[in-house]
């Protein structure tokens, strides 16, 4: 009996294949049939497009949004922004916690996210004299305004 059982844990313990030395040259590898295939039903890729689009000149637009309490109290109109805006900062938004007087003045402002640079700064004096509507209350509003510089590009310019 005790040979039956050996017998059997060693059927058990045993690979069913044997193993496969690794050879002591590498082999050549070979292409598999699908993309044999594939190349004779698809041909080679295309060369890729080259980018036709003219250069020209490019429009910044200034987006200002407002939310929280000031939400209903934004300018109607924004005064041209005389800032240099570095080519990293295109389609960034910068925000800014702002407190609004009954007159539509700003009298606080301070940004959401701290970020050190001149750009931020000069965004966060050009907001602090944009006008806001007025309000009825005479009471101080807070708010959170983002200000989005967007790139529209001009071709043929």
């Amino acid at each position: 009996m005790n040979d039956e059982l050996d017998g059997l844990f060693q059927q058990m313990t045993t690979p069913p294949s044997p193993w496969i030395d690794m050879p002591k040259v590498a082999l050549p590898l070979s292409v598999p049939r699908l993309i044999e295939h594939g190349m004779i039903e698809l041909g080679s890729l295309p060369k890729p497009l080259q980018n036709k689009q003219k250069k020209g000149v490019l429009e910044l637009v200034v987006f200002l949004d407002a939310l929280g309490g000031i939400e209903k109290r934004k300018p109607k109109e924004i005064s041209p922004m005389d800032v240099v805006i570095p080519e990293q900062a295109y389609g960034s938004a910068l925000r800014f916690v702002v407190t609004l007087d009954g007159k539509g003045n700003v009298q606080f402002i301070a940004p959401a996210e701290w970020r050190e640079g001149e750009y931020e700064k000069k965004i966060e004096n050009w907001l602090r004299m944009q006008r806001f509507v007025p309000s009825k209350s005479v009471s101080l509003e807070v708010g959170e305004v983002t200000v989005r510089v967007e790139v529209k590009n001009h071709a043929g310019n």
